[in-house]
């Protein structure tokens, strides 16, 4: 795919990343119901709320990985500061197992 992307990612959900606060999971990335991301930035693109980042985490153990939206303009997500937290992130070596797409 001819997409930039980033090799990292905000944060986690469960530490509190405000990039992630009501993050949604579009589908699992592998097993028998995964979805490509085709199909993922199109789920991507209907969702309410304006999410500027599309996020695939890793497998690992029973957990499939799964591709999620993130950072939803209409939770107050800026678009630059989004850019500066994933440039600094890909810098520090921080999430490397995920891959992300600003859209």
């Amino acid at each position: 795919m001819d997409r930039p992307h980033y090799r990292t990612d905000t944060g986690n959900a469960q530490g509190g990343d405000f990039y992630s606060s009501g993050q949604k999971m579009l589908g699992p990335q592998s097993g028998p119901n995964a979805i490509t991301l085709e199909e993922a930035i199109t789920l991507f693109r209907n969702l309410p709320g304006n999410p500027m980042l599309l996020v695939k985490t890793s497998q690992y153990g029973k957990h499939p990985g799964a591709f999620y939206a993130k950072a939803f303009v209409s939770k107050g997500a800026d678009r630059n500061e989004l850019i500066r937290v994933m440039n600094n992130n890909q810098l520090e070596g921080r999430y490397s197992a995920r891959q992300a797409w600003i859209l």
